[in-house]
C-alpha cells in the first residue's frame, strides 16, 4: 500500500482528473497536452536584444532551490541571450531599502506577496500588468496565486508558488468514512471518535489562539479580518458561527492546545487529524507516519468551503529596473508551465501556474495537485497594511473565545480594538 492518500476529486480552472483514493494510488496515464492547451503568460512583444544583457535578482531561496532556478537561468540565457546574476540576500528588507537610496535596486526580487505593502510603500518595485496582456494572466495563473500579488490597484508581480493548509489525517488511525465533509458532522464525528478511541484525539492545531489557521473558518464564513478599505468584518453574523464553530472545539481538543502540542500528539499517534501545509510532510515522512490529505470540510453556517489563507511567492520587476521588458521575459519564463513544473517536481511546491497544476496530477503528484485544489478554494493572503494591524484583536478574541468568553461578545470588543488600531494608521 501506498503510505498516502488523497480524498477527493482534485479540478481546476482545467481538468487535473481523479487522482488518488483511500489507498492512494496514481492515476492512470493521460495524454500531457501541448503547452498551447492553456495558453501561458508571456511579456508584451518586444524586439530581441541587439546585444548583450544582464538581468539582476535578488532572492532568499534556500541554496537546493535557488541551485534549481539557476539551471532554468542557465538555459534561459541560452535561447533568450539574456544573462541572469542572481544574489543572495539574507536581509533582504535591508538590503533593498539601502539599494533604492543608492539607486542601485536589482533587476527583478523574489519575495512573498504579504510583503507588498512595504515594497511598495518604500518605492521598490512597478507594477506588473502594463508589461503582460491581462487576458492571458488569468488564463495562465491560479485567481489565488494572481490576487495574493494585488495592493492598491495594481499587480505587482508574477506568482512563482503557493502555500496553504489543508487537512492531513493518519492512515493508520482514522478511516476515509470517519472524516468529515462539513463542520457540523465534524462536531459530531469527533464526540463519537474520541468514545470509540480513548486517549486518542479526532482533530488537533492550534484553535485556541493561532488567527491564520482560525481565518479558514472566518472567510468559509463569509467573515473577514480587515479589507483594504480599513473595513473590519469581527462582528459580523458570519463572523459570529465561525467563532462559535470554533468555540465547539474545546470539547474535542485539549484545553491548552498550541502548534507544538499539535504537532507532538499527531507524530505520536495520539490524534488523527491535523492541519498544516505541504512542507510537513517531510516531517511526517521523517516520523514513518502513513498520512492522506483531505480538502477542509464546509463551513456549514454559510454551506460554503472553508478558505485557509494563501501565499504567494513572487517574481517582481522593481523601481529601478533600465530593462524592464527583458525583466518581464524572465519573470514569465521562470513561472510558465514546464519550468513551474520543474520545481514542483524536485522540490515538491505547489505551483502557481494552471498547466503545471494539471501536469502534475497526470505524473501522479497528487500532493502537490491536493494543495493546489486547497489554494483555489482558499483566500488570498491580503497585502493591506490593514491586515496585519488586525491580528492582535483577532488572538486576544480568540483567546477569549477558548476561556469561555461568549463569542460575540469577544468579536464585538476585537471589533472596537481593530478599528482603533487601523485608525492608528490612517
Amino acid at each position: 500500500m501506498h503510505r498516502h492518500a488523497l480524498v477527493g476529486i482534485i479540478t481546476l480552472g482545467v481538468i487535473i482528473g481523479l487522482l488518488a483514493g483511500c489507498a492512494g494510488a496514481p492515476p492512470s496515464a493521460a495524454p500531457t497536452p501541448s503547452p498551447a492547451a492553456v495558453p501561458q503568460s508571456q511579456a508584451l512583444a518586444t524586439p530581441t536584444p541587439a546585444g548583450p544583457v544582464t538581468l539582476t535578482l535578488w532572492h532568499r531561496w534556500p541554496e537546493r532551490f535557488a541551485a534549481s532556478v539557476r539551471q532554468l537561468l542557465d538555459e534561459f540565457e541560452q535561447t533568450a541571450g539574456i544573462h541572469v546574476e542572481m544574489t543572495y540576500q539574507a536581509s533582504l528588507h535591508e538590503a533593498l531599502n539601502e539599494a533604492r537610496a543608492a539607486g542601485r535596486l536589482p533587476d527583478v526580487v523574489a519575495m512573498p506577496g504579504d510583503y507588498l505593502s512595504l515594497a511598495v510603500g518604500n518605492g521598490w518595485l512597478q507594477p506588473a500588468e502594463p508589461l503582460f496582456d491581462p487576458a492571458m494572466l488569468e488564463e495562465t495563473y491560479l485567481p489565488a496565486g494572481l490576487e495574493a500579488l494585488r495592493y492598491q490597484g495594481h499587480l505587482w508581480g508574477l506568482p512563482l508558488n503557493l502555500h496553504t493548509q489543508t487537512f492531513i489525517y493518519n492512515m493508520d488511525l482514522i478511516s476515509e468514512a470517519e472524516l468529515s465533509a462539513d463542520t457540523a458532522e465534524l462536531a459530531a464525528k469527533a464526540r463519537q471518535y474520541q468514545t470509540a478511541h480513548p486517549g486518542i484525539w479526532y482533530l488537533v492545531y492550534p484553535a485556541r489562539n493561532d488567527v491564520f489557521f482560525a481565518a479558514a473558518w472566518f472567510y468559509g464564513a463569509g467573515a473577514w479580518y480587515a479589507r483594504e478599505d480599513g473595513s473590519v468584518g469581527l462582528n459580523t453574523p458570519p463572523a459570529v458561527a465561525a467563532a462559535e464553530f470554533i468555540a465547539s472545539l474545546r470539547e474535542i481538543m485539549p484545553a491548552d492546545i498550541d502548534l507544538t502540542k499539535a504537532d507532538a500528539l499527531f507524530k505520536a499517534g495520539q490524534a488523527a487529524i491535523t492541519i498544516n501545509g505541504i512542507w510537513y510532510l517531510a516531517e511526517l515522512d521523517a516520523a514513518g507516519i502513513r498520512y492522506g490529505l483531505q480538502i477542509m470540510p464546509v463551513v456549514s453556517a454559510s454551506g460554503m468551503p472553508a478558505r485557509p489563507l494563501v501565499a504567494a511567492d513572487g517574481l517582481m520587476i522593481t523601481s529601478q529596473c533600465q530593462r524592464p521588458a527583458e525583466a518581464a521575459r524572465l519573470i514569465a519564463y521562470l513561472t510558465n508551465a514546464e519550468n513551474a513544473l520543474r520545481l514542483a517536481r524536485g522540490h515538491s511546491v505547489v505551483p502557481a501556474n494552471r498547466l503545471a497544476i494539471q501536469r502534475a496530477g497526470q505524473e501522479g503528484l497528487w500532493i502537490v495537485a491536493h494543495y493546489a485544489r486547497q489554494a483555489e478554494l482558499g483566500q488570498p493572503l491580503p497585502a493591506t497594511p490593514y491586515w496585519q494591524a488586525v491580528l492582535p484583536a483577532v488572538r486576544d478574541a480568540l483567546e477569549a473565545i477558548w476561556n469561555g468568553q461568549p463569542p460575540a461578545e469577544a468579536l464585538q470588543s476585537a471589533q472596537t480594538a481593530a478599528e482603533q488600531l487601523i485608525a492608528g494608521l490612517r
